[in-house]
């Protein structure tokens, strides 16, 4: 080998190897092997992997770095080496010269070595140790590329130590290439080695040729050169006893230094974490029991002999930060993968900080099913802050506000990806994305990067009651008319009233006073991302008045001649120019806060004169008595409207029968107005569940709605509309017809409800000449759904409807689906899943389970669902005698039928459809109508099928054993 630079490096001599030596022990030349010493080597394997161009994890990767920059780099770090021989191993003889240069290269060659280094580089095989495989004790395989000597023609010596031998044969044959052994064993044995044979390092040249006889040098570091192997080689092990103090700034850190884990400053104390090290400043990525105040410099972090590990405060108690949770705990260590773990004694992991995210996933950790990541208050103050991201049991990873619960109104995001086994990661190449439990990947790029630039989009960003819009761009939270800050340094506390709330001398349940207490104030443009509680068709006047007459209504929003009501609290509020509305908003006559414009006084122009002076006191007193006159009238108004507003309320509490002392979200009509709004019950619209529908007009017959006067009310009438306040009077969906209010006079119960003027869905399938065309059909079975998944999950508290048929779901004017009828509502607690009731509902939709008296669950409106759904395909009843053939009568048996033997043509005739979608609607109809409750799908779960996102396996027969379909 040759090389013009060759004769010009020059190597470290003895002295400057003592001397460093001198420089790590102290001065003490007496002083053993040392951790100190083992820190100062590992310090120097992360600097020489660094700058050769290692990459962590794996090999080598020097394959893309120019010639001339590897023979530096090795040049510089084989210098290195030779002074860690020196620390490591005394006994050298002073005087000695020893040269390390540089472009050194090791070819194999049939177990042999020769000096000739060309097409041998570190890319090949040929870096690596490997096992000695000719003796029964593993025997360990070091080597260097070293040379040695006062010349040019430098000799090149393997230096290869065994736990009882030295082995020369099959040492570096080509593809033996194992593991490494662990830090301590390498270390170990080397300091075994030099204890043992204080001779055996010498400065005498050798040559090749004697090599297999008698070896020269040992040298440190060949652990360094090779990169991989076990797990133990990549971590430092935190043994049993360890502590870190807070106010030493000591970290255990991960084996390349990326990661540290100990203690960090927030605030006056400290906090326990994880953080990725960097320049200027660190990024926190996880935090121990984050919502702890912050402990004192004296604080200490301990893991203990029971293999817990502790956070001991100056008070005396521990805090446990991990355990093995029943597992004996025998170290720990902190990963280059950014995952602090707990070992056992065979070395695998019981506990790891992956598994208790906080807000930060990192390179190859995964956001798993059920979990979520929580944001932090800042960026410097690491406690639970008010958002999350969740990836919900259904696959779907969503962003919510924190204290909410997982349903879409209150998401702000979403992938909208479902599956089992999902899971979010963020792989090494620093791509986010979700995958499926086989490892495919469903969502290959998160598009979030719309919520950083369009802010108020994210639910939750601003208060209670404030709203969210822009300034120059940037985000601004703002109070809205009536209300103040809760606290003006924090706008995300959010707003409270500048008013007394109701119940604390203003407007309360009791008592409505009078508009003359109140002003409004207007607001275009308003986005409430809640759902109102009140909706109805009328004009802007009636909409101010309805609000001012309304204790609950915070808001009155008018759109598109439809005015609806939110109640406080406010949330979800942002002013965007693309909504087209007016807010108007209740605030208080006498607050100095209100936002009307209130002109200014006019100025007296007092005259000099002093004629003139009579004048003004006479104006004065006659002003003064006006006022007074005025204010003592509106006094007495307002008690008298104060004491029939409480008697009124009086009399409806004590009819507490009729359980309506809770809802007042509602209308209150009397008998006489409903009984001249329907013209004395004149036209019939319909029959329902224990009464008849009339049409009727209310507003000078401006607004058409439907009045269903109830009957039977001694039997079963009263406890029908019990039910009916409680379910419809908190429920709101455009698949679901609207409560408008109601009456109860004496005997009398009347439920008004909004008008739906196309009839309903029976109507349209079964009697009109012309059935809905094939996407209007899916549709309809698409709205219905979603109705009744919304009163299955999503409503304040669940409710099984009981009764879902055709007749019961009326079409609007634009032929929206909307459910009615809940006269047969059932309630379930948000924990009860079952409940047992009498029998209910419609022949031909009961769901089996209501003939063997079992416990009824939302699993019976999806059976009714299941037959609507064939229905709504065939455009026939269930049950009808008329059919051509007997196989005919009963739908879902002539479905299946028809399904098996792949004839679906028959169920439509001639008419045009997507085979498709009416096989995919099929089957989901025919699962829905399984008899056995547990076989049928939820509600969600059927709209995913629906919609062709989740697959459907093959049902069996409805009500027959199943077929073999092949």
């Amino acid at each position: 080998m040759k090389h013009k630079e060759l004769k010009k490096d020059i190597g470290c001599s003895w002295i400057e190897i003592e001397k460093e030596r001198h420089y790590f022990y102290g001065g003490d030349d007496r002083h053993p092997l040392t951790d100190k010493i083992h820190g100062v080597l590992l310090e120097m394997e992360r600097r020489i992997k660094e700058e050769a161009g290692y990459v962590y994890g794996g090999r080598f990767a020097l394959h893309d770095v120019d010639e001339e920059s590897k023979e530096d780099s090795l040049r510089v770090h084989s210098e290195k080496l030779a002074i860690g021989l020196g620390l490591l191993c005394g006994g050298l003889k002073e005087g000695g010269l020893m040269r390390v240069f540089k472009n050194l290269r090791l070819p194999p060659l049939g177990g042999t070595f020769k000096l000739n280094t060309d097409g041998c580089t570190l890319g090949n095989p040929c870096y690596c140790g490997g096992l000695v495989t000719n003796h029964e004790e593993i025997s360990i395989c070091l080597f260097l590329w070293v040379w040695v000597g006062s010349n040019a023609e430098a000799e090149l010596f393997v230096v290869l130590y065994g736990i009882e031998h030295f082995h020369v044969n099959n040492c570096f044959r080509e593809g033996n290439i194992p593991d490494p052994p662990d830090v301590i064993t390498q270390f170990g044995l080397l300091k075994n080695f030099c204890h043992k044979n204080p001779s055996f390092v010498e400065t005498r040249e050798h040559r090749f040729g004697v090599m297999a006889t008698k070896l020269v040098y040992l040298f440190l570091f060949a652990l360094f050169i090779v990169v991989g192997g076990s797990q133990a080689a990549q971590s430092r092990l935190i043994r049993l006893g360890s502590s870190l103090s807070a106010a030493t700034n000591q970290t255990w850190r991960s084996p390349s230094g990326r990661f540290a884990f100990g203690f960090y400053k927030q605030g006056t104390g400290f906090v326990v974490g994880i953080w990725l090290v960097g320049d200027p400043e660190n990024t926190i990525i996880w935090t121990a029991n984050r919502d702890d105040p912050p402990v004192s410099s004296n604080a200490t972090l301990f893991l203990n002999m029971d293999g817990k590990l502790l956070l001991e405060t100056r008070q005396g108690r521990d805090i446990v930060i991990a355990h093995g949770s029943g597992f004996l705990i025998s170290s720990a260590s902190m990963l280059d993968s950014g995952n602090f773990v707990l070992y056992d004694n065979k070395m695998n992991i019981i506990w790891e900080s992956f598994s208790f995210p906080t807000d930060t996933i990192v390179g190859g950790q995964d956001l798993l099913t059920g979990h979520e990541l929580i944001s932090s208050v800042s960026r410097t103050i690491c406690s639970t802050g008010r958002f999350r991201l969740k990836m919900q049991v259904d696959g779907n990873l969503v962003l919510y506000p924190l204290h909410t619960q997982d349903v879409g109104q209150d998401a702000y995001w979403a992938t909208n990806v479902y599956g089992t086994k999902m899971k979010l990661s963020l792989n090494n190449t620093g791509i986010l994305q979700v995958l499926n439990d086989t490892g495919t990947i469903l969502k290959p790029l998160l598009p979030v990067t719309s919520l950083l630039l369009l802010k108020c989009l994210v639910k939750g960003i601003c208060g209670f009651n404030s709203y969210c819009t822009y300034v120059d761009t940037e985000r601004d939270c703002r109070c809205l008319p009536g209300f103040n800050d809760v606290d003006p340094n924090d706008k995300s506390q959010g707003c409270q009233r500048s008013f007394p709330e109701p119940g604390t001398g203003g407007c309360s349940k009791t008592t409505n006073k009078s508009a003359a207490l109140y002003n409004i104030t207007s607001m275009d443009n308003m986005f409430f991302g809640d759902i109102p509680y009140f909706e109805v068709k009328e004009t802007k006047e009636a909409c101010i008045s309805s609000c001012l007459d309304d204790c609950n209504c915070a808001t009155a929003i008018f759109e598109e001649g439809s005015c609806k009501k939110q109640a406080l609290p406010l949330r979800y509020v942002r002013r965007n120019e693309k909504v087209e509305n007016t807010a108007f908003f209740r605030t208080s006559a006498s607050s100095n806060n209100n936002t009307r414009t209130v002109p200014p006084m006019p100025v007296l122009q007092i005259p000099t004169k002093t004629e003139s002076k009579k004048d003004v006191i006479l104006i004065l007193v006659v002003s003064l008595s006006f006022i007074t006159c005025s204010s003592v009238a509106i006094v007495v108004f307002g008690f008298v409207v104060y004491k029939a507003r409480v008697l009124r309320y009086r009399e409806l509490s004590e009819k507490k029968s009729l359980g309506l002392t809770e809802e007042f979200t509602l209308r209150l009509f009397s008998y006489d107005e409903l009984y001249k709004a329907t013209d004395g019950f004149k036209e019939e619209l319909g029959r329902g569940s224990f009464g008849k529908v009339y049409k009727g007009s209310l507003s000078k017959g401006r607004q058409v709605v439907a009045v269903k006067r109830l009957e039977k009310v001694v039997e079963e009438g009263e406890r029908e509309f019990r039910a009916e306040m409680k379910s419809i009077g908190r429920t709101h969906h455009r698949n679901l017809v609207q409560l408008l209010g109601y009456c109860a006079e004496g005997s009398k119960r009347l439920l008004v409800y909004e008008y739906m003027g196309n009839g309903s869905l029976a109507e349209l399938l079964f009697k009109t000449e012309r059935r809905p065309d094939w996407d209007e059909r899916v549709r309809i079975t698409l709205g219905v759904a979603r109705g009744i998944l919304y009163l299955h999950e999503e409503c304040e508290s669940r409710i099984i409807h009981c009764d879902i048929k055709p007749q019961n779901i009326l079409m609007d004017d634009f032929w929206t689906p909307k459910i009615s009828d809940f006269g047969l509502a059932k309630h379930l607690m948000p924990d009860q899943t079952r409940t047992f009731t009498e029998v209910r509902g419609t022949r031909g939709y009961l769901a089996p389970e209501w003939q063997k008296n079992t416990p009824i669950s939302v699993k019976a409106d999806v059976y009714s669902f299941g037959v609507v759904l064939l229905e709504i395909v065939c455009c026939r009843k269930n049950l009808d005698a008329s059919v051509a053939t007997p196989e005919e009568i009963i739908l879902s048996l002539w479905v299946f039928k028809c399904f098996v033997a792949k004839e679906l043509n028959k169920l439509v005739g001639n008419e045009e459809v997507d085979m498709n979608t009416m096989e995919r609607m099929i089957k989901v109809g025919l699962w829905c109508i399984q008899d056995e409750p547990v076989l049928r799908p939820s509600m969600k779960t059927v709209i995913l099928m629906l919609e062709g996102i989740k697959e459907i396996s093959i049902p069996p027969s409805p009500s027959l054993p199943s077929l073999d379909l092949n």
